[in-house]
């Protein structure tokens, strides 16, 4: 799998990340009821293509909501909101409680799939510009690499258009 260096989840992969011990290196993630058996299964494959494919050196926890959209602090509309525990280093992490936790809307009868995963790699992005303690940049920056990473996964999959809308 060919990935620009600069991207960050090349950047994260190739880095040597210290075992921090009772912290999984791994996605979790959770699905509302309402959220149907197809659609669960084709995020579970992107989970997994994830988890082969890069690394999560401390648990980031997904909750897979059945809305249209989050609405954050400042009442904005938002495609995903991510929650760190304020200041704390990945390194320093050893509860379950501490670990990073986010948000993402799923509705079928408004997003296509792939703009609803385009959603959650901006998220996994902003995930790993924390590991790399670069939070002062804005995801909205590295458009290009959640597009590559969308791009390499649409490769992987082979699916028909179909599947995407």
């Amino acid at each position: 799998m060919n990935i620009r260096p600069d991207n960050v989840w090349a950047q994260v992969k190739h880095r040597d990340w210290p075992v921090v011990p009772g912290v999984r290196r791994e996605i979790d993630f959770g699905f509302d009821r309402e959220i149907d058996e197809e659609y669960r299964e084709r995020f579970r494959d992107f989970f997994a293509w994830a988890e082969a494919n890069f690394v999560f050196p401390v648990t980031l926890w997904i909750d897979l909501r059945h809305r249209h959209y989050l609405v954050n602090r400042q009442h904005q509309r938002m495609g995903y909101i991510i929650y760190f525990k304020p200041d704390a280093r990945p390194e320093e992490l050893s509860d379950e409680d501490d670990m990073p936790v986010a948000d993402v809307p799923v509705r079928w009868e408004k997003w296509c799939f792939d703009e609803i995963l385009y959603s959650l790699i901006e998220c996994i992005t902003e995930y790993y510009l924390w590991l790399l303690d670069r939070q002062e940049e804005s995801v909205n920056d590295h458009t290009d690499d959640v597009l590559e990473i969308l791009n390499l996964y649409k490769a992987y999959l082979g699916a028909p258009e179909e599947y995407w809308d």
